[in-house]
């Protein structure tokens, strides 16, 4: 079989961790296409406590690249948040950010 799968479970805390050294995007995956809403949503989904759909990570054999296969726009967004490029409009009106 020319494919090894090896499932593995990290946490978000752990996933934030890596995002911005770890993990890369390939080139045939599309660039950035959320609204903000979008974003927003997924993040109030992660806070809330809701699963979100999986994200795929492919490391490359022999080599320490990983790729983000699938998840590429939930990975931005997950980036953004993190890095205070936009807030979540709580219940009574106050804006919150990631710090």
């Amino acid at each position: 079989m020319p494919f090894q799968f090896t499932r593995s479970d990290c946490t978000i805390e752990d996933y934030l961790d890596n995002l911005d050294s770890k993990y890369t995007y390939p080139v045939w995956q599309r660039g950035e296409g959320w609204s903000r809403v979008y974003k927003e949503d997924l993040i109030l989904s992660i806070l809330n406590g809701i699963d979100i759909p999986k994200i795929y990570i492919a490391k490359i054999k022999n080599s320490k690249i990983y790729y983000i296969m699938d998840g590429g726009h939930r990975s931005r967004a997950i980036k953004d948040f993190k890095n205070n490029e936009f807030y979540i409009e709580t219940e009574d009106g106050k804006q919150m950010y990631y710090n």
